[in-house]
């Protein structure tokens, strides 16, 4: 899972996908379930996430894991 990914759902949060997708300006709300779940957008898809969120959702985000909480 990526950084992108956690980020992009916590940005999310009381919205539903199809609410998000339209304020980011992705065409089709059903990729941003799929950015969700892990998959990483183009260069492009990351540049209008990134500016869609305000900057939440860095560009950067998109190349990094996601920190895994420690076993116990």
């Amino acid at each position: 899972m990526t950084k992108g990914a956690v980020l992009l759902r916590k940005w999310r949060g009381d919205r539903t996908q199809l609410q998000a997708a339209e304020i980011i300006g992705l065409a089709d709300h059903t990729r941003l379930s799929k950015f969700e779940r892990g998959d990483r957008p183009g260069l492009d898809q990351a540049v209008l996430i990134e500016r869609g969120t305000g900057g939440a959702v860095p560009v950067e985000s998109w190349t990094e894991e996601a920190k895994q909480p420690k076993a116990g």
